[in-house]
C-alpha cells in the first residue's frame, strides 16, 4: 500500500554497463544471457506487499493504488535494463493521434467499424479517482462543475448540486489523460489551463505536459509537450532525453501587470542505458514559468519537486516542496514565497524538517496566516501546523481523532497514506474554519484545536449508527462554491460529492454522489457469464479501490460487491451457478451462489500471498480455482459449490474451500499468468506462466500433488514476464503475450501437445509497448486483438509470417486495457479498462475465404474438438435445420433452432463416439455440408 520503489543510482549504474540492448535484435545466446539477467532483476525488485490496516478493515477501506503500480514496474520492465520503459507509450501515443487526423480506413475488428463501434457499459454510477475539481468562472449560477479523473480525462456536470446529473467527457483532451491540476487566468476567465501526470503514486497514468483552453473548456490545445524539455544537467556529457514527468500543481498568477503561468514539475529517474550520465528526466524537475501564455517555458527554480502553489490575500505566491525519486535526504516541506510584482523573485521562507509531501493553504483574511498538511518522513503520516506569521514560526495542531474502527491511532487520520490522501482547505469567509482530508473528511470551526469528523467511509465501524454522511475513501481535492462557502465539491477515490450545508455535517447527511455516467473507473479485470445465464447481460471485474463491481440486467447499473480492490472475477461458465470476486494477495477470496442466493467464503488468507492483484483461473467443468501462491506455489481451492455461507460479518472461524499447495522444480519464479483448458472436462489441465518466461503444463492438476504431470512447453526464445495466455480452436493452439518493453510480446503455436512444440513470434509491426491480454476471433483465425497500455489492437492477418497491427480505436480511445473476456454463446467481447469502465464489441468475421459469410450461409467452426461445433451466420436471422451423418451415412442428430446475425448456436456430439461427421445446414433457402471431426 505505501511501500514506494524509487530506482537508486547504484542499480541504474549497475543496469547500465551491464545491459543495453534491446532483446528483440538478438540471438539466442544473447537471449540467454537476458533472461539470466531478468532474473535476477526480479528477485532484487520483488514488489513488497503493502502493510497498515488488517484484512477485515481492508474490506471496507480502500488501498492506494501503490501496490499496482509497483507491480506494474516489476512486470514491464525491459529484461534487458531491469525498468520499464513508459515513455515510448507516450511517444506511441502523441504519433497515433497525428495519424487519427488523417482520413480513417475501416477495418472489421471488434471497435473499428462504424456500425460495430466498441460500446461504453459503464459503471454509470460509479465513478473514479479523481484529484481536479472546478467550478466553472463563467457560470453565474455556479452549478457547472469541471472534473479531472485521474486516467480518464476531463468531464462536465451542468448542475452538481443534483444528484441525478449527468456528466458528459469534454472533446479537445485525450480520452484517457491524467487530470491532476487546472488553473484559470485571473486576468480572462475564459483561459484556463490543466496540468497532467501524478507523483504521488509513483505514476498512474504519463503525464503529456500542459493543455490550454482560450473558451471555458470548449476547445484545447497542447501548449507544452513535456517530452521537448531538454535541460542540461550534471556529469559528463548529461543530457536529458526523454523521461517521466508529473506537473504536480499549476497556477496562472496576475503579478500587478500581465499573467504569469507556474508549474511545478517532478521526475521519475529511468537510466539510459546508453549513456550511464543520462538519467531520464531527473534533472528537468523544477519550478518552471511561462511569460507568454503557454507558448515558452523557463525553468526559474530547479533541485526540488514543487507540489502546492497558494495565493495569499495580497496576492504574494507561495510554493511548497515534496520529495522526488533519487533525492538524497527529505526536500520537502521548503516554502518559497514570491512578492507581487512582474520584477520579484522567489525567496526561501523557511524548511519544515522531516517533512515529504507538503500541502498548505493561505488565509484570505490574514496574510500572514497559513495552515500546513504534511507527511511525515518516517511513518507517512500526517501532521499539522498553522502560522500566524507567515512561516517564521510554526504551531503544531492537534490531529483529528478517527473514530471509523476501533484500534485507529488518533495521530494517523490519514492512515499511513499521507504521500497520497491528503487534502486541507480554509473557508475563505472564516479562516477559523478549516477542512483536513485523509481517509475520511474532518472540519474544525476553532483554527485546528478541535476537529469534528464530518464523513465515514465504514459502513460497519463505530459510525455505523452515525447520522453523518457516507462518503468515499480517500480524499484528494476540496473546492467551495463560489459565493457560498458552507458548499463544496470533492474528490476522491470514488469520483465527486457535494456537500449541501457544511455547518451541520457533523451531525447530519449533508452530501450527495453526482456520479451519473461519471465513467472514470479504473477496473483490473472483468469476468462475463456466458449466454445460458439469464437473459440480459451479466458481468463484473474488479476495480481500484471500488470494491468487484456487479452488472446485473441493468444498462451500464453496478452493484458494489466486495470492497477495497477488486482483483480478479469469474463467472462459472458450465452450471452458471455462481461467480468469485476477490480482494488483494489472495487474502479473501468469496463465492456468490445464485442458486441459493447466499456469499460463501472460499479463501480467509492471513499470510496474503501471491501479487497485489493476483493472477487466477477457475476450472467451470470441475469447480476449482487455481491461484498463484507463495513464489514456486500455485494453490487450488476445491469444492466450491459446498461450501457454507457466511455470517453477516466474515471472521476467521468462517468455513473456506479446502487448499491444495502444487509444487515442482519447474515451478521456479512466481506465476504471473494462469489458464485452464476448456478441452478437458473430467481433469484439469493448466497452463502457468511464469515471471521468468517459463511457460509449464500441468496435468492432472485437479487430483492428489502425486499425480500431477509438469511439463516446460514454453521456447528458449522467450523473454520477460508472461501476461496472458488463451486456447485456440484446439488444446494444442496456444496464444501467449508478455508484459515487457523491449521483448517479442505475441507468440503462438499449434502443437503444444508435442514434446517440443513450435512457437512463432507475431510481433509482426506491433509497437514496442506492455501488452496485457490477448483474444483469438473464435470464428476466424487471422484476427488476434490485444488489450494494451494504449488501447486495443488488432491483427485480421494473424497466420502471416509477420502479422500487421493496428489500434481499434473506434469508441474506445487510448485507456489502457487490463483483460479481455469472451461471452460464451455470442462471441462478444468485453475489455476492463483503466480510467473508463468496461466496454463491449462483437466479432462478427467469419473464417470463410473472401473476408465475410455472405447472405444464407452458415460457418461450423471448430472442425476438430472434443464434440461440441457451433453455427454462425453472419447476415440476418430465421429458422435453420441441422442433419448430422456419420461416416456410414447415418443419420445421428436433427436440430432446429431460429439462428440469429453473429450468435452462434451449438451442435452437440459429445455422446457420439471418435469419428468423421457431416453437419448439413438449411437455412434461407442454401443447403450446405461441412465435414468434421468428434476426437
Amino acid at each position: 500500500m505505501k511501500n514506494r520503489i524509487y530506482f537508486t543510482f547504484p542499480v541504474l549504474i549497475f543496469a547500465v554497463v551491464f545491459c543495453y540492448y534491446q532483446i528483440t535484435d538478438h540471438g539466442s545466446a544473447r537471449i540467454s544471457d537476458i533472461r539470466k539477467k531478468h532474473s535476477e532483476f526480479l528477485k532484487k525488485k520483488t514488489p513488497k506487499k503493502d502493510s497498515g490496516l488488517s484484512r477485515l478493515e481492508k474490506i471496507q477501506e480502500g488501498i492506494p493504488p501503490n501496490a499496482y503500480y509497483e507491480l506494474m514496474e516489476y512486470l514491464t520492465m525491459n529484461p534487458a535494463l531491469g525498468y520499464p520503459e513508459p515513455y515510448k507509450v507516450r511517444e506511441l501515443h502523441e504519433k497515433l493521434k497525428k495519424q487519427r487526423k488523417k482520413e480513417k480506413s475501416y477495418t472489421k475488428a471488434p471497435g473499428e467499424t462504424a456500425d460495430n463501434s466498441w460500446r461504453s457499459r459503464g459503471p454509470v454510477n460509479v465513478g473514479g479517482r479523481t484529484r481536479v475539481l472546478l467550478f466553472d468562472p463563467n457560470d453565474p449560477d455556479a452549478k457547472r462543475v469541471f472534473a479531472g479523473a485521474i486516467s480518464g480525462g476531463l468531464w462536465v456536470n451542468n448542475d452538481i448540486t443534483r444528484e441525478t446529473s449527468s456528466w458528459q467527457q469534454v472533446s479537445g483532451l485525450p480520452a484517457n489523460l491524467n487530470i491532476s491540476c487546472i488553473t484559470v487566468d485571473p486576468r480572462d476567465s475564459n483561459i484556463w489551463y490543466v496540468g497532467t501526470g501524478e507523483q504521488y503514486t509513483a505514476g498512474d497514468v504519463m503525464g503529456t505536459g500542459v493543455y490550454k483552453t482560450t473558451d471555458g473548456g470548449a476547445s484545447w490545445t497542447q501548449v507544452l509537450d513535456v517530452k521537448k524539455f531538454s535541460t542540461p544537467g550534471s556529469g559528463e556529457n548529461a543530457k536529458v532525453v526523454g523521461g517521466l514527468h508529473y506537473i504536480n500543481d499549476i497556477q496562472a498568477w496576475d503579478n500587478g501587470n500581465e499573467t504569469e503561468v507556474y508549474i511545478g514539475v517532478s521526475t521519475h529517474i529511468y537510466a539510459n542505458a546508453r549513456n550511464p550520465y543520462n538519467f531520464m528526466g531527473f534533472y528537468d524537475r523544477g519550478l518552471y514559468r511561462s511569460l507568454d501564455g503557454g507558448s515558452n517555458w523557463e525553468r526559474i527554480l530547479q533541485d526540488d519537486s514543487f507540489n502546492d502553489f497558494e495565493i495569499d490575500v495580497n496576492g504574494n505566491l507561495w510554493v511548497a516542496t515534496t520529495e522526488s525519486p533519487g533525492q538524497s535526504g527529505s526536500r520537502g516541506g521548503k516554502i518559497f514565497k514570491k512578492e507581487k510584482g512582474a520584477d520579484t523573485q522567489f525567496t526561501l521562507i523557511n524548511t519544515i524538517p522531516g517533512v515529504l509531501r507538503t500541502e498548505i493553504e493561505a488565509s484570505q483574511i490574514d496574510p500572514d496566516k497559513f495552515y500546513i498538511l504534511a507527511e511525515t518522513a518516517n511513518t507517512e503520516e500526517a501532521d499539522i501546523w498553522i502560522t500566524t506569521d507567515a512561516f517564521t514560526t510554526l504551531n503544531r495542531l492537534p490531529e483529528p481523532a478517527d473514530i471509523d474502527y476501533d484500534g485507529i491511532s488518533p495521530n494517523d487520520f490519514a492512515r499511513g497514506q499521507a504521500f497520497y490522501n491528503l487534502m486541507v482547505e480554509s473557508d475563505p469567509n472564516d479562516d477559523n474554519t478549516v477542512y483536513v482530508g485523509g481517509i475520511n473528511l474532518f472540519r474544525s470551526t476553532d483554527g485546528g484545536t478541535t476537529w469534528r469528523q464530518i464523513s465515514k467511509w465504514n459502513k460497519e465501524g463505530l459510525y455505523k449508527s452515525s447520522p453523518i454522511s457516507e462518503v468515499h475513501a480517500d480524499h484528494h481535492v476540496m473546492q467551495f462554491r463560489p459565493g457560498n462557502s458552507n458548499q463544496a465539491i470533492f474528490g476522491h477515490d470514488g469520483g465527486v460529492s457535494f456537500a449541501r450545508d457544511l455547518s451541520a455535517a457533523a451531525n447530519n447527511d449533508v452530501f450527495i454522489s453526482p456520479q451519473r455516467d461519471y465513467i472514470t473507473t479504473q477496473f483490473y479485470s472483468v469476468a462475463v457469464a456466458p449466454r445460458t445465464f439469464a437473459t440480459g447481460d451479466y458481468y463484473l471485474g474488479g476495480t481500484q479501490d471500488n470494491g468487484t463491481q456487479l452488472f446485473q440486467k441493468q444498462d451500464h447499473t453496478s452493484l458494489g460487491f466486495l470492497g477495497g480492490d477488486g482483483a480478479h472475477s469469474f463467472y462459472d461458465q458450465v452450471d452458471t451457478d455462481y461467480l468469485i470476486a476477490n480482494l488483494v494477495y489472495n487474502d479473501l477470496i468469496i463465492a456468490y451462489d445464485y442458486s441459493q442466493n447466499e456469499v460463501t467464503l472460499i479463501a480467509n488468507n492471513e499470510d496474503r500471498d501471491g501479487f497485489f492483484i493476483n493472477p487466477q483461473t477457475l476450472d467451470s467443468n470441475l469447480d476449482k480455482l487455481y491461484s498463484n501462491g507463495p513464489e514456486g506455489t500455485l494453490y487450488r481451492y476445491d469444492n466450491l459449490t459446498d461450501l457454507k455461507p457466511v455470517g453477516d460479518n466474515l471472521t476467521d472461524n468462517d468455513v473456506v474451500a479446502s487448499r491444495t499447495s502444487l509444487s515442482n522444480s519447474l515451478l521456479d519464479a512466481s506465476i504471473s499468468a494462469l489458464a485452464v483448458s476448456p478441452y478437458q472436462t473430467n481433469s484439469s489441465t493448466v497452463l502457468l506462466g511464469l515471471v521468468n518466461g517459463k511457460l509449464l503444463r500441468l496435468e492432472n492438476a485437479h487430483g492428489a500433488s502425486s499425480e500431477a504431470n509438469w511439463k516446460n512447453i514454453g521456447s528458449s526464445q522467450f523473454v520477460g514476464s508472461i501476461s496472458d495466455i488463451e486456447f485456440g480452436s484446439t488444446e494444442a493452439e496456444i496464444y501467449v503475450t508478455f508484459y515487457n518493453y523491449g521483448v517479442k510480446s505475441v507468440w503462438h503455436t499449434k502443437n503444444a501437445l508435442d514434446t517440443n512444440p513450435t512457437w512463432v513470434s507475431k510481433e509482426g509491426d506491433l509497437p514496442d509497448l506492455p501488452v496485457l491480454a490477448i483474444l483469438p476471433n473464435p470464428v476466424n483465425s487471422q484476427e488476434v486483438i490485444l488489450g494494451t497500455e494504449l488501447g486495443i489492437w488488432f491483427s485480421d492477418n494473424f497466420d502471416s509470417d509477420r502479422p500487421s497491427w493496428k489500434q481499434a480505436y473506434n469508441g474506445m480511445s487510448d485507456v489502457k486495457v487490463t483483460d479481455l473476456d469472451l461471452k460464451k454463446g455470442t462471441n462478444e467481447v468485453y475489455a476492463a479498462s483503466y480510467g473508463r469502465g468496461i466496454f463491449s464489441g462483437q466479432f462478427t468475421t467469419s473464417p470463410s475465404e473472401g473476408g465475410g459469410i455472405t447472405d444464407g450461409k452458415i460457418a461450423v467452426y471448430p472442425t476438430v474438438s472434443n464434440g461440441t461445433f457451433n453455427l454462425l451466420t453472419a447476415n440476418g436471422s430465421g429458422p435453420a435445420e441441422v442433419y448430422v451423418y456419420d461416416l456410414q451415412g447415418q443419420l445421428v442428430q436433427v436440430s432446429r433452432f431460429q439462428l440469429m446475425s453473429n450468435i452462434p448456436e451449438q451442435v452437440d456430439l459429445t455422446k457420439e463416439a471418435s469419428g468423421i461427421y457431416f453437419i448439413q445446414t438449411q437455412f434461407s433457402g442454401n443447403r450446405q455440408v461441412e465435414k468434421v471431426i468428434r476426437k
